[in-house]
């Protein structure tokens, strides 16, 4: 690829490491030295070391990369001058390097032995799916799908990129034409390629169908260690609808139209794949893919229009966090959450009354809301959505159990088994610690919801308070003024009507004025149910507070159990290298299982110790929340009281001081001289009245003192609690 007098040091790229190697030669990751900028070359062998088959497939494969253009195809790229082949030698093909390695190596992660995660699988079957369709599409079948032939390219932490490489089993054809080349992987091959029956492109549905149950499953569906012939015999045994051949614990072969129970999709995907699977593995390849349909005006196989229906649904996942499990529920636009609260009701026997439903932040979902609200980006395994039953909260999750390769060699930790089963025995520990610390997790985060929510409906409440105890205070200092006053005027009227029983307006006026005393008594009663509201709030503040202080209130909680699923993959890895290095006669470094079923009991442990200590915080968390509820309809019942008591008391107000001067006006209506009518007052009773009016005054300057420095006290507590939300909600 350079000439002998540029040696590869003076280049501006450098050879870093070797990606793979086929049937034609090697693929190298080349590196720029100055942009950083990194290649994956595909290098040919010299075409005097291939057969002609072989270098025809080489240049059909340079060929046809170079004209493919989709994201999930990986993408060629020109070759830098300085690479290329000198005369003679045989092209190279440059790709885009995609970092994240082939799907092989994903499947082949202890922590993957049952599947990969939904949001993963939802990512694969989008991608590839489409670079399928659009290679049919150019007149292209692949010929050999299979995990190795998928690579990974990471946009960010949760978006994937599946890109197919390898076209060199490629065919370009008329989609209507057939094939009678034997090529592809044995174990991914569809059953026609087995007998050297003529094939077209269905023969991609077949090796993308079992592609995607096995990383669904974690295994592939038909019995694949298997000799071809036999396999061959067996399975096409089976009815157009099963999916997947196994055999039970008697050694016998059963098929079934399900996917294996230990998967990790929630039950809506999972009933529609199994019904995409049946499309995808039928035995007879023109019954396979389901045909061609009209979408849209435009004819599709009946398959992809499927997928793409299937891709498009939005589940709603919801933890119910008393049994640590997700319930899921396929929705859409219309769909309200009083609906998902009915159906939460079906699956769980909880009544709406009793669902308390929170996002992330702590926000209550009400049954008005729409249920796509809740819905998380499918990229992610990020669950947003918490259900907690109203009352005393009890853990009763079902612990997930050891599976049966951890149960035997928990059993008898001495006994050595051969590599293959040794590493499944240790892939399945490895799961098992991954699940268990993904779990507990999930705990935790609906620990800090519920949290989120009691510190937000406490915040809410306390502004609350401080309202109504504000306007109480108003009004009481009001009352106070109001009442000194009618006392006085009330002491008057009384001494007159005593002097000139005969005057009837007089009696009449006194009557109203003590009617008016008498009232200004419930604004007392009001003051009382007020303190007893204040009582009741500042009560459960304190408590809320002490559950701030305690350890498990802090922001970020400790979880030892990632140190157990960081350990099982280290002891994983160990055996990994102790296998890979024995000798090709299958004798291996003997390694017995004490590390790892020590490592798996210790994780189950402190499972328990602390799922138990956090929950016993969580309830009184919803302890505190329960005792919450009640009290804002009381503040606002108590604030609306409060109102109507001031309004009252200005009508009051404006009732006697209108008395007052229809008194005036009568008098004057009379021609006589007021202050002839009233004899004078003496000093003292003008100075009574001048007093207090100015206790009056004075009462409420110091209300608004000590108003000003409860607001600054209310105000430190409210943004110290709005400082916590925002600590919990990063």
């Amino acid at each position: 690829m350079m000439n002998a007098d540029n040696p590869e040091e003076k280049l501006p790229w450098r050879k870093t490491q070797l990606l793979g190697q086929g049937a034609f030669g090697c693929i190298h990751l080349w590196e720029n030295v100055e942009t950083k900028e990194k290649l994956a070359i595909k290098t040919c062998k010299h075409k005097e070391e291939m057969s002609d088959k072989t270098w025809e497939r080489w240049k059909m494969e340079v060929y046809i990369m170079g004209k493919l253009k989709h994201e999930n195809v990986v993408r060629a790229v020109d070759l830098p001058e300085k690479l290329s082949p000198q005369s003679g030698q045989p092209p190279a093909l440059a790709m885009e390097y995609c970092e994240g390695g082939d799907l092989r190596k994903v499947l082949n992660r202890p922590d993957n032995c049952c599947g990969l995660k939904e949001n993963e699988i939802r990512q694969l079957l989008t991608g590839v799916g489409s670079a399928i369709e659009y290679l049919h599409s150019n007149r292209i079948i692949h010929r050999d799908l299979k995990p190795e032939n998928i690579v990974l390219k990471c946009l960010d932490e949760n978006k994937i990129l599946y890109k197919i490489i390898d076209l060199g089993y490629a065919k370009e054809l008329d989609l209507s034409s057939i094939c009678n080349s034997y090529v592809g992987t044995m174990q991914y091959l569809a059953p026609e390629l087995f007998v050297t029956k003529p094939y077209s492109k269905t023969v991609d549905y077949w090796s993308f169908g079992c592609l995607v149950f096995e990383c669904i499953a974690g295994f592939r569906p038909f019995l694949p260690t298997l000799p071809p012939v036999e396999w061959h015999n067996v399975v096409c045994k089976k009815s157009p609808d099963d999916i997947n051949a196994q055999y039970d614990e008697n050694k016998e072969i059963k098929f079934s139209k399900k996917l294996p129970p230990n998967n990790q999709l929630c039950r809506p995907l999972q009933n529609y794949l199994e019904q995409w699977l049946r499309l995808m593995l039928r035995w007879d390849p023109k019954a396979r893919g389901g045909g061609i349909v009209q979408a849209q005006g435009i004819e599709r196989p009946k398959c992809f229009c499927v997928l793409e229906q299937i891709m498009a649904i939005k589940i709603l996942h919801i933890l119910y966090v008393e049994m640590n499990s997700i319930l899921s529920f396929n929705v859409n636009e219309t769909h309200t959450m009083k609906e998902v609260h009915a159906a939460i009701e079906l699956e769980t026997g909880i009544p709406p009354q009793q669902q308390y439903i929170i996002l992330a932040n702590g926000v209550k979902l009400e049954p008005t809301d729409t249920a796509l609200q809740g819905c998380s980006d499918p990229n992610t395994e990020e669950v947003i959505v918490f259900l907690f039953r109203r009352g005393n909260l009890q853990y009763q999750a079902k612990n997930k159990k050891l599976p049966q390769q951890v149960q035997a060699i928990a059993k008898e930790p001495s006994t050595l088994l051969p590599p293959k089963d040794h590493r499944k025995a240790w892939a399945h520990a490895v799961h098992w610690c991954a699940v268990t610390n993904r779990d507990y997790k999930r705990i935790i985060l609906s620990h800090r919801a519920a949290l989120l929510s009691l510190l937000r409906s406490n915040s809410l409440v306390s502004k609350q308070k401080w309202q109504m105890t504000s306007e109480m205070g108003k009004l009481m200092a009001c009352k106070d003024h109001f009442q000194t006053s009618l006392d006085f005027d009330l002491q008057k009227c009384k001494e007159n009507i005593e002097n000139d029983k005969a005057n009837v307006w007089r009696s009449k006026m006194y009557e109203v004025w003590t009617h008016m005393a008498s009232q200004l008594n419930e604004i007392n009663n009001l003051q009382d149910r007020v303190n007893s509201i204040d009582s009741k709030a500042t009560a459960i503040t304190t408590e809320i507070v002490e559950l701030q202080r305690s350890p498990s209130g802090k922001p970020k909680q400790n979880n030892d159990l990632d140190e157990f699923e960081t350990g099982s993959k280290k002891l994983y890895s160990e055996l990994i290298r102790a296998t890979q290095g024995a000798a090709g006669d299958g004798s291996h470094e003997m390694m017995d299982h004490y590390p790892m079923v020590d490592l798996v009991g210790r994780c189950l442990v402190k499972r328990e110790e602390q799922t138990k200590l956090l929950f016993k915080h969580l309830s009184k968390v919803l302890d505190c929340q329960l005792k919450l509820e009640p009290i804002l309809p009381d503040l606002d019942n108590a604030c609306s009281e409060i109102a109507a008591a001031s309004q009252q008391l200005k009508t009051m107000q404006l009732q006697r001081q209108t008395d007052m001067w229809n008194v005036f006006h009568w008098m004057c209506g009379n021609g006589k001289d007021p202050a002839n009518d009233f004899p004078p007052l003496p000093s003292n009773i003008l100075y009574t009245s001048y007093s207090s009016n100015l206790e009056s005054i004075q009462l409420m300057d110091d209300f608004k003192t000590n108003a000003l420095r409860l607001q600054d006290v209310v105000e430190t507590m409210l943004r110290e609690q709005e400082e916590h939300i925002t600590s919990l909600e990063n």
